[in-house]
Parts: C-alpha cells; structure tokens; sequence
C-alpha cells in the first residue's frame, strides 16, 4: 500500500509539472515536497513501530513508547490530510482543463489514434502505464530481494538454479511490455490487441512467473513467523481448511475457475468497465493475471501451499482448461456478434479489419495460442511421468539387488 500510494503521488506529480524546478519555483511544487517529506516520515514510523515499538512492548510492556509513536503518527497524518486539501485548490503549473479532442478515439481512450501497425512501430511504440509497470517491476524486485537471502538452515544452502530466476525476470519482463509497449498502445483500440494483450498477460506471462516458483524461494530463504503476525512465508504456505475450499483447489476445479474467470472477461459488462474507467481496467487487468495463475498453477503441477499435483490430474485440468479458453476462442470467431461496438466499432480506423474481423482475428490469436501452450504443457507432462516412472523403475531394481 505503501508503494502503491507513492507510485500514484509520482504519476500526479509528472502530468501537473511542467519540470523539476516547479518543485521549488511553485507553490503547488512546494506543497508536494512536503507531502513527500510526510510521506517519508509516516513510513519512517510505520518501521520504526514494526521493528522498536512491538518488541518492547513484548518485553516491558512500555506503552509510553507506543502512545508517543500513535500521536506523532496521526499529527503527522493530519498534516498531510490538510496539504492534500491545500493542494487541491492550488493551480498546477500544468492546467487540469483537457484539451480540445479531435476524433472519437481520442475522445475514448484519451489518445489520438496510433499509426497503422507495422514491424518497426510494434517494437518502438511505448507508452506509460503505471500500473503495469508497477505489476513488473514490484515483482521483480520481490523475487530478488528474497532471492538475495541467505537460505535457512537445514535447505542445505543449494544455490538456486538460474532457470527459475530466468523465468520470473522473462515474466516480469513480458509483463512490461505487453502493458508499456505496442499491446498497450493498439489494445484500447483494436479487439484483437486487446485480446491478444490479456492472452500473454495470463498464458505466458503469469506461466514464467510460475516457472519461477517463488513459493519454493520464500520456503529456502524465509522462516516462518513465530509472532502470529503473517508474512511471505506464511503467504505462500497458505492451503484452503473447509471441505469446500479443497474441492475448489482441485487441479481441474481450479483450471476451469480459471478460464472460465478469463472468458468471463469478454462475455460480461466486466469488459465495458475496463475501457470505460480506470478502476475497471486495473480490476479487469487484476482478473486476467489471477486466471492466468490459476490455470498455470495445475498446468505446471503445482498445487496451493506448496504441495505436487500428480500427472493424471495435470491432464484433466489441462483439458479442462485448454478446452474452455478453445470455446471461448470458438464462440468469437463463429458465434458472437461484435462484442462492445459502441467501443471498437466507432473508432473510425482507417486501417485493419473492420471491428467484426478484428474479432475473429482476435479470436483465432487467442485459439493458435491456446493450442500452442497445450501442446507445450502436454509434452512437459508427458516427459514428467517418463521420468518418475524410470526413477521408480530404478528403485525397484535397486532394492531387489
């Protein structure tokens, strides 16, 4: 939360200065440097309550120590709740007023309409998302602060394979671009971008980022709490208790809840929230990564709170899952009407498809990868079992001799 508020305060502050110097040059830059220099120190008492403040208050019960620490926290937070009502009626050196619009595009997604897609513009088409590019990098910086750890004793002190460390870069990385890069710029406009976008987000990007098991990682680096607090480690140890969230952990409940929560993207109003308002696109973009876990998680053989999903039951959640995202696929390119054209149908490109063969073009992208991974995911599998059966075949050997 933390992090997150400090990223959005950045995002403000880039679009209302004109430049750096406004910081010391304006009243509203100003404004923000105290806003920050609280910031810092609400942070600051926040650690210093975590890692002081409990401990004494274990030891000694010194309560003294806390009701100084809570009044300097809300003086400090009361403070901040009047620069940020200040800051609200001073003019950025930016004004607020938008610009006059000069197409239904811009007028819809905020953005003049890009150029016609093209190999060059694909790879050097960026554009700023703060969202995603918080998505990435948080998650790379996680992954290697736990990773920079020394591993508990009794894991043996094994270094960890370079692979895993590979994958979750390579999905964090995915995670950029697809959100930064040319996806994000053709997704608001274009269908098939669109769908395409969400596609690598759940069935490439979260895949690597499950290659990488960091929940193996957190296990080898991390000790679980003794406190009662609940930390990474007791995050990724997390298994459901009730009967109810077993059956729903299943490898093949868990992989249709998946593509079923992918679909449920395009075959809802969820999908008109997300192009519409902000907060729907980062729930929509929330629910693709999340579906994209639960799909890979069995698809990899690896189960909630750690623990193996056997071959067979890989199989099945790979049918089910592979199956359903190959109806979805389906039912765009055969079945349904243009979906949103009060959206992409008006966007008044004069390059691509029209918005109906957008969308089985988008479809039958969303069909060719869905088919791809299947067939990867099926060999893996396949060469699993291979493995553990000569291993087992082996042990009997040896024991008979």
């Amino acid at each position: 939360c933390y992090g997150a508020l400090a990223a959005s305060g950045i995002a403000s502050a880039l679009v209302r200065l004109s430049a750096p110097l406004d910081l010391v040059t304006t009243a509203y830059g100003w404004m923000l440097v105290l806003k920050t220099v609280l910031l810092v120190l609400l942070g600051g008492a926040g650690w210093w309550q975590r890692r002081r403040v409990l401990g004494r208050l274990r030891d000694s019960d010194r309560r003294r120590d806390f009701l100084w620490l809570a009044a300097g926290e809300v003086f400090l937070i009361a403070a901040a709740t009047g620069l940020a009502a200040a800051l609200s009626n001073t003019a950025p050196p930016v004004p607020d007023e938008p610009e006059p619009v000069t197409s239904t595009a811009e007028a819809l997604t905020d953005y003049p309409l890009p150029a016609p897609p093209e190999l060059a513009t694909l790879l050097t088409t960026w554009r700023v998302d703060v969202a995603g590019m918080a998505l990435a990098l948080g998650l790379a910086v996680i992954y290697l602060w736990v990773h920079l750890r020394r591993p508990l004793t009794g894991t043996g002190g094994r270094r960890w394979p370079v692979a895993r460390t590979s994958a979750w870069v390579a999905g964090c990385v995915v995670i950029f671009w697809v959100t930064n890069g040319a996806p994000g710029v053709y997704a608001p406009v274009q269908f098939s971008v669109h769908l395409s976008q969400h596609a690598l987000l759940a069935l490439v990007a979260v895949p690597l980022l499950v290659a990488g098991r960091f929940g193996d990682l957190v296990r080898d680096r991390i000790a679980p709490r003794s406190d009662g607090s609940a930390g990474l480690r007791e995050l990724v140890d997390w298994k459901p208790r009730s009967r109810a969230g077993r059956w729903l952990a299943h490898p093949a409940v868990l992989a249709l809840l998946g593509a079923a929560g992918f679909a449920a993207i395009y075959l809802t109003p969820a999908l008109g929230a997300g192009l519409h308002t902000a907060p729907g696109r980062l729930v929509v973009l929330t629910a693709a990564v999340v579906a994209g876990a639960a799909v890979a998680l069995p698809f990899q053989g690896r189960a909630l709170g750690g623990g193996m999903v056997a071959g067979r039951e890989r199989w099945v959640a790979l049918v089910v899952g592979a199956g359903f995202l190959a109806g979805l696929a389906l039912l765009l390119v055969l079945a349904l009407p243009v979906v949103e054209p009060d959206w992409f149908a008006v966007m008044g490109r004069t390059w691509g498809p029209d918005a109906f063969g957008d969308q089985r073009l988008g479809g039958r992208v969303l069909l060719a990868l869905v088919l791809t991974l299947a067939v990867l995911h099926g060999a893996v599998i396949s060469r699993s079992r291979r493995s553990s059966e000569g291993l087992s075949v082996g042990r009997s050997a040896s024991a008979r001799y």
